[in-house]
């Protein structure tokens, strides 16, 4: 068995996954936090720019600081948003589905991106 291979680059991260696995992922994420979102919005981006890549996230739960209508929503906001976000990443993938860019059905947990058809596709559980 071959020693693991440990990166510093998360560009040559993805590309050395896409050589190994090809260009269908399935990426499992951990629930809430914990999950690597800077490696998590290149696999996004690469999947986004390139239409053979088929990706599928599959997690539970995604967090985004919050955001605010009104100065005073604002004023109310902000202050805890950054204590408690502080410099967290955003994951592009809820970007993606806050802009539409996907569609919601309530099968599974996972999102799949695919350029070719220009959306993504978000799936959530339901418990019925």
């Amino acid at each position: 068995m071959a020693p693991p291979v440990r990166f510093t680059d998360l560009d040559e991260c993805v590309e050395a996954t896409l050589k190994r696995v090809g260009n269908r992922i399935v990426l499992g994420l951990p629930v809430a936090i914990g999950k690597p979102n800077e490696l998590v919005n290149v696999f996004v981006r690469r999947a986004l720019a390139d239409p053979r890549i088929q990706l599928t996230i599959v997690t539970a739960l995604s967090l985004r600081a919050p955001r605010w209508r009104s100065d005073l929503e604002r004023r109310f906001v902000e202050p805890l948003a950054h204590r408690i976000f502080g410099d967290y990443t955003e994951l592009e993938y809820v970007r993606l589905i806050e802009e539409k860019r996907c569609r919601r059905t309530s099968k599974c947990s996972s999102s799949t991106w695919s350029r070719a058809r220009g959306s993504m596709t978000s799936t959530s559980s339901s418990n019925t």
